[in-house]
């Protein structure tokens, strides 16, 4: 499988912690948890501006999932397709749009861990309505829908939670744009979801971003696990040590008492030959 920006060593490890750096110095956080299985459509919403996508390549990193996003074919020719493969994007031949959506779920299949970026509106321009080709990608590569966001008014960004299509798109896209109803864009005249005097979402209830290093994670439950065997392998150490000490107890009291036995067989056997040498005094 070709190497990306996210599974390249030592690189993926400088990039999560710029990427930790730069959310930690620009006042964002990060909230909310993505889908549990390892391919999914990520809806990105509202994209109002090109800073949208450093942001949500740093959550990536942050969030330990692996961005892959669409480009135009063109794009990927000559010296900068290796490096815009390397960053993520994977080509599509735009011309021939009865087929993205087959370009994109055979893509989706051939990957064993993705997170497929697409942002419904289709462009940073104000639009009343979404595109479509997210869902019937998600449909026909048989993933759930991350519903990610970035709220620029209250510098929160993350997951809402995990969507999953029931195949009446109408009712699902309608579902999915009231989770977004009142998050702003960095654009704000832009965001088409955005209601005038509308409360903002409960970031609150969602829960707190794991942000851990996926290699921090393995080496603490490595750690953890070393932690148990060792301790398994005192307590069974320390039985039979418990074991061995009962046993040698045993044996030295068993040989204790036969040797008491022996000295007091002994003594009986002097004594019984010293009776018999002694003669009997005569009584008058």
């Amino acid at each position: 499988m070709r190497r990306t920006i996210y599974t390249t060593p030592v690189i993926r490890q400088i990039f999560w912690l710029l990427s930790w750096i730069g959310i930690k110095l620009t006042g964002w956080k990060m909230v909310g948890t993505p889908p549990s299985e390892k391919k999914f459509v990520l809806v990105a919403v509202p994209h109002t501006s090109n800073w949208d996508f450093p942001i949500t390549l740093a959550m990536a990193f942050l969030f330990g999932f692996r961005l892959r996003w669409m480009g135009k074919h063109t794009l990927f020719k000559g010296p900068m397709g290796p490096i815009m493969r390397w960053l993520g994007g994977v080509p599509v031949v735009r011309s021939q749009k009865n087929n993205l959506v087959d370009q994109v779920v055979s893509s989706l299949k051939d990957m064993d861990e993705c997170a497929f970026a697409i942002p419904p509106e289709g462009t940073r321009s104000k639009t009343d309505r979404w595109k479509t080709g997210f869902y019937y990608i998600a449909q026909g590569a048989e993933v759930p829908i991350g519903l990610a966001f970035l709220d620029y008014t209250k510098k929160v960004g993350g997951f809402g939670p995990t969507f999953y299509l029931t195949g009446d798109i109408d009712k699902d896209i309608a579902d999915m744009q009231e989770f977004y109803k009142g998050i702003h864009g960095k654009n704000i005249d832009q965001c088409a979801n955005t209601i005038e005097g509308e409360a903002q979402p409960d970031y609150d209830a969602l829960p707190a971003a794991d942000t851990t290093p996926a290699a921090a994670k393995a080496l603490h439950a490595n750690a953890e696990a070393l932690n148990e065997t060792m301790t398994k392998a005192q307590a069974k150490a320390q039985e039979s040590m418990t074991r061995a000490q009962a046993a040698a107890q045993e044996s030295m009291n068993k040989a204790q008492a036969k040797a008491q036995e022996s000295a007091e067989q002994a003594a009986d056997a002097v004594q019984s030959a010293i009776n018999a040498t002694v003669p009997e005094k005569k009584t008058s």
